[in-house]
């Protein structure tokens, strides 16, 4: 799956039609290729330094997991239970 272009097809539908309903948005959301692209464009942003609202950083959640720390892994599972 093409995170990049599912993530422009979602944006020209809305702008195409504003009142159009998605459904299972929660399905991609949850999908593991969306994670690892949201835990790779996170984990190289500066801004991973900087907590959140929970006071976390990534580092705090990648270092203090106790799960596999490849491929992102362990950020999805950190943040997500789908």
């Amino acid at each position: 799956m093409d995170v990049g272009e599912m993530q422009r097809k979602l944006s020209q539908w809305a702008t195409d039609d504003p009142t159009k309903q998605f459904v299972d948005l929660y399905s991609l959301l949850c999908h593991e290729v969306w994670l690892r692209v949201a835990h790779h464009h996170v984990n190289a942003n500066q801004g991973r330094e900087t907590a959140g609202i929970d006071g976390e950083t990534i580092d705090i959640i990648v270092n203090n997991s106790d799960r596999s720390k490849s491929s992102g892994t362990l950020f999805i599972s950190a943040l997500f239970s789908c």
